[in-house]
């Protein structure tokens, strides 16, 4: 059974608010549905970066969007963030009642200029790194057994760069710099604390909508179960034995030990280990597995004359 508590536009000062505060609507909920979790999987989007561009263009309009949701906020918007400069003024005019004047509008051009967009986006990435740790830490206060997958960010935007008046905008290349950094803060963050990263850049399937399609989150969550369930190949080749054998499950961040014992009128010549030679080793053990990993084990005849064989081409077609 699969609970989906994600927000169109929930970024991580959203999330933690949920959390964290005891009169937030959807406290209870989300805290009852994590603690019975086997597994929990976070995916933020760009939305902190994205939310934080809505706000300052809201700072220019003025008015009260106190009680419109990130969601309610990011449809009001939506057309500048499609590049549709013009379809902003209707957009504001038909959800909030406000006809924009051209103070307005020249604010707005200010805040989206490259130099404004980039402190923008310095400011975002800045409360990121603060909320995403206490954001992960209050999910395993809640849970502290369930299997935690960390998904990176996308930026669905990546190909804004348009032009309003006179001023040319690189919109997309500036809020993909700070997503870059984003990931490489919580890829990081996972290896530190043993977490599961998934990338899931190559998910975005659905050319209308810049979020993942059907297809693409059937590809998200292979790439998860990728993840959660590697494969550990052994091979041995004739005049031997590994143990076991075949094609072996390992649990993301599980160890498991192989042994190997040559038959009468043979010993062990090398043992590969990924394609790389270990030598003529009886037992292995891979630690901390996170990947799909192959050991092959070659033996020779106890007269000195090995098998006849290259283990590198099989090597190569298991992992191709």
């Amino acid at each position: 059974t699969v609970y989906n508590l994600g927000k169109c536009g929930c970024d991580t000062n959203e999330l933690l608010d949920i959390l964290t505060d005891g009169d937030n609507e959807d406290y209870n909920v989300y805290r009852y549905y994590i603690s019975g979790s086997d597994l929990i999987t976070l995916e933020m989007g760009s939305d902190d970066l994205i939310m934080a561009s809505v706000r300052s263009i809201l700072n220019c309009i003025g008015g009260d969007f106190a009680d419109m949701s990130n969601q309610e906020l990011l449809a009001m918007v939506e057309p500048l963030l499609k590049g549709d400069i013009t379809g902003i003024l209707d957009s504001v005019e038909r959800t909030a009642g406000i006809s924009l004047g051209k103070e307005q509008i020249e604010a707005i051009q200010a805040v989206l200029s490259d130099e404004s967009l980039s402190v923008t986006m310095e400011e975002a990435y800045k409360t990121f790194c603060d909320n995403f740790p206490q954001t992960v830490n209050e999910i395993r206060t809640v849970n502290s057994t369930a299997e935690f997958v960390i998904l990176n960010y996308y930026n669905p935007y990546k190909d804004i760069n348009f032009k309003w008046g006179d001023i040319s905008y690189n919109t997309g290349e500036i809020i993909q710099n700070a997503t870059d950094r984003m990931n490489e803060f919580t890829q990081n963050y996972c290896q530190d604390k043993d977490y599961l990263y998934v990338d899931i850049s190559d998910t975005l399937t659905n050319i209308i909508d810049p979020h993942p399609s059907t297809a693409g989150h059937l590809q998200i969550t292979a790439k998860i179960i990728d993840g959660l369930q590697n494969t550990v190949t052994a091979i041995a080749q004739t005049g031997g034995t590994i143990t076991p054998s075949g094609i072996n499950t390992a649990k993301f961040r599980d160890s498991l030990t192989f042994s190997i014992s040559a038959d009468t009128g043979y010993e062990i010549n090398d043992v590969l280990v990924d394609g790389e030679s270990i030598g003529s080793v009886n037992t292995y053990t891979f630690t901390d597995i996170r990947e799909n990993h192959c050991i092959i084990v070659d033996f020779q005849e106890t007269d000195g004359n090995t098998v006849s064989y290259d283990p590198f081409p099989i090597y190569k077609v298991l992992n191709r």
